[in-house]
């Protein structure tokens, strides 16, 4: 059905008509059960579509089964189910928002927020520079140091709030800049970035927009296994190794 034919309608409506909680609906969106694009009154939104709608509540067809990468599954291969990223027309959505209409003003905090599904305050909003560590050698030096000091210091992901997991990530991303490019002032991540490479001012929106649209688009070898390692509730800090014998 063309999209110029098709009835659309908003995110309350079709979470009134669906009976279903918002990670649902971008679920659905994600893959491919509802049809989504941005409303043309205000891009931050997104509108869904009725006819989609009205044919799961009606139960068909049913929910989607999770998504397999790589063909059928057999025996040692992973499936990843995930209402973060869908690309459906040609168009790469977050969480059921057209990734193009939000890099044309967001920043990277900014999508990160929206793929992090962050609606309870802004957690890069208190973030400081570590003044307390430093980093030799060339840039992906510093990195690979940069990652192992956070895995040796962060507690393990499992069990924590979802606003304690969202800071952690923030500052991972934050200090992950200071590694790279050495601390500067506390501006946006394309900011220190454009600085330190010597991007023009007025050249740095076209980082930005790269940093957006990056942020979150494929599902490539090193993606899919932290995604299915991180399904099974891993993360890069260890646990505490009780089993151990003192």
């Amino acid at each position: 059905m063309e999209t110029a034919q098709r009835n659309w309608i908003g995110r309350n409506e079709a979470l009134d008509r669906l009976g279903v909680k918002t990670q649902t609906l971008y679920a659905y969106v994600s893959r491919g059960r509802i049809t989504a694009r941005p409303d043309p009154e205000n891009p931050r939104r997104s509108l869904y579509a009725a006819d989609d709608v009205a044919r799961l509540c009606d139960g068909s067809p049913a929910p989607a089964a999770p998504a397999v990468i790589g063909g059928s599954p057999v025996r040692g291969e992973a499936t990843v189910q995930s209402s973060v990223t869908a690309i459906m027309g040609g168009r790469l959505f977050y969480r059921g928002r057209d990734a193009i209409q939000l890099a044309e003003h967001a920043t990277l905090e900014d999508a990160a927020r929206v793929l992090w599904n962050a609606r309870d305050g802004n957690p890069f909003a208190t973030l400081k520079p570590r003044i307390d560590v430093a980093y030799a050698g060339p840039s992906r030096s510093r990195l690979l140091q940069f990652i192992a000091r956070r895995v040796d210091e962060d507690p393990p992901a499992a069990g924590r709030a979802q606003r304690d997991l969202t800071i952690e990530c923030a500052g991972v991303l934050s200090e992950m800049v200071d590694a790279i490019v050495g601390m500067g002032p506390r501006l946006h991540l394309h900011q220190r970035l454009a600085r330190a490479w010597k991007i023009p001012e007025l050249d740095s929106g076209i980082l930005r927009r790269a940093l957006v649209l990056s942020a979150d688009h494929e599902l490539n070898g090193a993606v899919l296994a932290t995604r299915a390692v991180a399904g099974t509730g891993a993360s890069p800090p260890p646990p505490p190794w009780r089993a151990w014998p003192p």
